[in-house]
């Protein structure tokens, strides 16, 4: 017996009126009959007399009363726990630039992992966002994970779109470092490193010294942030990066922030997107609703940043 025939019964047994019954459950009443037709058939007996408009129930419907209630109760007790299974359990597969896998990202995932292990989480980093993409479409993974000035995309839908603060960098005795409100050109000029122009924020440094007539030849390209710090921390290199990406590097005055002129802006965001056709499980609606949560915090504790938009 199904359980929609179940609350049916129930259903008419309180209102005393298969036309009524209708109205509140959406069927029609020739629908309710038949259901109840059913489920006398099922059991043998009849379960309602018939009194004109109205009806009642029959002694073996007011036995059978109690049983199709628990039976309702055990129904609805098992789609809570299949549900909460559900949530509980499930591959959460994520595809990510190497630069956000090594910002505040591992936290996140760390924290996640904490809160339910019971989900596994798979990490696919790549150094160029139309791999990432890519995958996302050929449904190899569930979200992308990346920077870029906020994006629209047709085909997907944004979980999140986080402002990235974007600096440049220094070691602590560039001589560049001392200076205030330096000219992008003395920058770029310096034993420049350049992220993979594949990546959105080193197109759009290219594309800012192009306009203004700034000449930019950087010295060497390197696909990893972390490298890029690290090369940068034990020489007089430059580079621009996303400073979450480097917050330890910061922390423990190996590099620091260099004072550009205020006039480059740079606005990029951190963003997690997913196919807007994909079918949302409930272990990956936890995991939306945990990262959104997560960054609100973020964005409630972080003090007012002076960033270059």
């Amino acid at each position: 017996m199904e359980s929609k025939t179940i609350i049916t019964f129930i259903k008419a047994a309180e209102l005393g009126s298969f036309s009524r019954t209708a109205n509140v459950l959406g069927y029609s009443q020739a629908a309710v009959t038949v259901q109840i037709k059913q489920l006398e058939d099922e059991l043998g007996t009849r379960l309602f007399d018939r009194m004109g408009k109205g009806i009642q129930l029959t002694s073996s419907g007011e036995r059978f009363l109690p049983y199709a209630q628990q039976v309702l109760k055990v129904n609805e007790q098992a789609r809570k726990f299949m549900k909460l299974d559900d949530e509980l359990h499930g591959t959460i597969r994520i595809g990510t630039t190497s630069s956000m896998a090594n910002a505040y990202f591992p936290t996140l995932l760390r924290e996640f992992s904490e809160t339910y292990p019971q989900i596994k989480l798979v990490l696919k980093t790549s150094d160029y966002f139309d791999n990432v993409y890519e995958k996302l479409k050929q449904n190899e993974i569930d979200f992308a994970l990346f920077i870029d000035r906020k994006m629209v995309y047709k085909d997907c839908n944004t979980v999140v779109d986080h402002p990235e603060e974007m600096i440049f960098i220094a070691s602590p005795d560039n001589p560049l470092a001392s200076r205030k409100d330096i000219p992008i050109q003395d920058i770029v000029s310096n034993g420049f490193i350049t992220s993979d122009q594949e990546v959105s924020y080193p197109r759009f440094l290219d594309d800012y010294c192009k306009d203004n007539g700034i000449e930019y030849e950087p010295i060497m390209e390197v696909s990893s942030v972390i490298a890029i710090s690290e090369i940068v921390a034990s020489s007089n290199c430059v580079s621009f990066v996303p400073k979450s990406s480097i917050i330890r590097d910061l922390e423990q005055g190996r590099v620091v922030i260099l004072d550009a002129d205020k006039s480059f802006k740079c606005r990029m965001y951190s963003q997690i997107v997913y196919r807007r056709e994909k079918w949302i499980e409930p272990h990956l609606e936890i995991f939306m609703e945990f990262v959104r949560s997560k960054i609100r915090k973020i964005d409630n504790t972080e003090e007012p940043a002076d960033i270059q938009q």
